[in-house]
């Protein structure tokens, strides 16, 4: 039980690091990207207005960027590290208990 406990811990550090390192993500998403001839389209959420509702980004980043790095990626790491909080958790509980 110890080992899947260190690895759930792990991989949440994991998580953690590249839900901090936002650039580096994005940097590689696009060196990629051009080494595969794949134009990059973000959609800057013209069907709402976000500018007018929500603070997007810090400030370095496109708007359409933005959009993508708070509405896309941080939702979704951000689930995914929940639900690994959940799993150490739970695992944590079931060591407790045997």
């Amino acid at each position: 039980m110890d080992a899947e406990v260190a690895n759930v811990q792990e991989r949440l550090k994991d998580l953690v690091e590249m839900r901090n390192n936002w650039q580096a993500v994005w940097n590689e998403v696009t060196t990629v990207a051009s080494n595969l001839d794949i134009e990059i389209k973000l959609s800057s959420g013209r069907r709402l207005d976000v500018r007018r509702h929500v603070s997007v980004g810090n400030g370095k980043e496109s708007f359409p960027e933005a959009c993508y790095m708070t509405f896309i990626f941080y939702a979704i790491i951000d689930n995914v590290i929940g639900g690994q909080i959940v799993c150490c958790n739970v695992v944590k509980r079931i060591k407790r208990t045997i």
